[in-house]
């Protein structure tokens, strides 16, 4: 059949994907540096109700991070560090030859943990990120959690977060996506044991 419903015995769904992650890593007396670049790309090409919707659909992903990791001393460490990563995505339909969308944004970040171990039993970290957006807005999230082990091979931990996600571009642009998308934003407890050796 060929009709206008989705999907349909003639859709069709050809995937390539790639990753590139080059790294690098310096230390000295009580400090490490580590940097890399990551980069991925995934197109898509979708046939969906005819050669009307013969579409081909891109994303790029660039991102570079720095991040600094120091001993302050025996019970307290620090990581600081920050981050550029860029997303572009274009949807162009063969069968009209023409450019759906050509759309991307940008992001910039800073953040911190402090790690806290006043014993080889505990543990209690605090992070913090702050995030400039090109196109949602600059949020602040952050973490408290703390780990306790009851044993050599158990461990009680708990954790509260906030948390800030845009949509991707398949969340966009997609089949059944939605321009209006706004940002997820999240508030998450969690507290458990944790099995095995760390």
């Amino acid at each position: 059949p060929t009709g206008t419903g989705y999907p349909s015995l003639v859709d069709y769904q050809d995937t390539e994907q790639y990753l590139f992650s080059p790294g690098l890593v310096g230390s000295g007396e009580g400090w490490t540096v580590r940097g890399f670049y990551s980069g991925s790309a995934d197109q898509v090409e979708s046939l969906t109700s005819g050669w009307f919707m013969h579409n081909d659909f891109r994303v790029r992903s660039d991102q570079v991070e720095v991040q600094l990791e120091k001993e302050l001393s025996e019970v307290w460490n620090l990581t600081l560090g920050g981050s550029y990563a860029r997303q572009d995505f274009r949807k162009k339909n063969l069968g009209m030859g023409a450019n759906e969308v050509d759309d991307g944004w940008e992001n910039q970040a800073l953040f911190g943990l402090l790690e806290y171990a006043p014993t080889e039993k505990t543990k209690i970290l605090l992070g913090g990120r702050m995030e400039e957006y090109s196109d949602f807005g600059n949020p602040s999230t952050w973490q408290l959690s703390g780990r306790r082990m009851l044993g050599d091979s158990a461990s009680l931990f708990v954790r509260y977060a906030t948390s800030f996600s845009p949509p991707q571009a398949s969340d966009l642009y997609g089949v059944l996506g939605n321009r209006n998308l706004k940002a997820e934003e999240a508030d998450t407890w969690e507290m458990g044991v944790r099995l095995g050796a760390d």
